[in-house]
């Protein structure tokens, strides 16, 4: 599965557009990102372990808040469409906290919901296209897939393996119309996967405590 032609254009046109207005933060964020499955979470918390400073997954975060709440999952999951814009108030409250020069570690930015609207079937809003192309990674870096166990407890991400390889590739075609040359993280183990990346990075500002 690849973007269409319209969502392609729809995708570049607008982060033309936004950049020619000036409306493209330019930052010194680094992104982990990759398909449900590949260890990402598992990765930035070694990062932050490590001292950097990491800002969570808001799609899990939210599905979290919605269990808490008592809504299960099969009605979280029932209006998709809903749930990506909580994902997307919860993602831009916190962009809007972090200054553009500090270097952060993202686990997920915002355009992935887009992919994961695309693999569910549900037309982008322009809402979410918008807020994805004004975002501008310093890096990204995509982490290749893990196998999984056959017996899986995540309620929250519930992806079959033909799924999680469509996402892969979605989100690495989305962040390069989008303007990001995402570097591909192979499969290593978690400590393996942090020293290749803070080899990769570039000019790192000194470790948070």
């Amino acid at each position: 599965m690849k973007l269409s032609q319209a969502e392609n254009y729809w995708l570049s046109s607008t982060a033309a557009t936004v950049q020619k207005k000036g409306e493209r933060r330019n930052t010194s964020w680094v992104l982990i990102t990759g398909a449900p499955g590949s260890g990402k979470t598992t990765l930035v918390d070694s990062m932050a372990a490590a001292g950097w400073r990491t800002i969570e997954d808001p799609g899990r975060a939210e599905f979290e808040h919605q269990l808490k709440m008592g809504i299960s999952p099969t009605v979280v999951r029932r209006d998709y469409r809903r749930f990506q814009h909580l994902v997307l108030k919860r993602a831009l409250r916190i962009v809007d906290l972090i200054p553009d020069n500090e270097q952060v570690i993202f686990d997920y930015g915002i355009a992935e919901s887009l992919a994961f609207m695309k693999i569910a079937g549900i037309p982008w809003d322009d809402v979410i296209v918008q807020a994805a192309a004004r975002l501008n990674f310093r890096q990204v870096f995509l982490l290749d897939l893990v196998p999984l166990p056959s017996n899986t407890d995540d309620m929250i991400r519930d992806e079959s393996e033909q799924s999680r390889n469509l996402l892969r590739d979605l989100f690495q075609e989305i962040y390069q119309v989008l303007g990001h040359n995402s570097t591909r993280v192979p499969l290593m183990n978690a400590m393996e996967r942090l020293e290749y990346i803070n080899g990769l990075i570039e000019h790192p500002a000194a470790l948070h405590p």
